[in-house]
């Protein structure tokens, strides 16, 4: 973290809370610059089951949640893009 700023020097997918969730997961992202971002959630078929951002976001670190629109239990994979920068991190829903 540039200290002065609070402006973080890299991007960064962070651990999700709680893990396992029911019924919200919740994350923190760093964004080093301003730019554009994509955070999507998969099943474990690896089809797309929602989209959690899409467009433009300002460098910061931001707080974000994810609120299953069906309740079935199960792994889910959150992968954040932004730039040249992918990461995917799992997480399991219980009931």
């Amino acid at each position: 973290l540039d200290a002065e700023n609070l402006i973080p020097l890299s991007f960064k997918l962070n651990n999700i809370y709680p893990n396992p969730f029911n019924p919200t997961a919740h994350f923190i992202i760093d964004i080093p610059h301003n730019t554009t971002l994509t955070v999507d959630v998969y099943n474990i078929l690896g089809q797309k089951v929602d989209n959690i951002y899409k467009g433009f976001i300002i460098a910061g670190i931001h707080n974000m949640s994810w609120t299953p629109k069906a309740s079935s239990s199960g792994i889910y994979f959150l992968n954040m893009k932004a730039e040249n920068f992918i990461k995917t991190k799992k997480m399991i829903m219980l009931k």
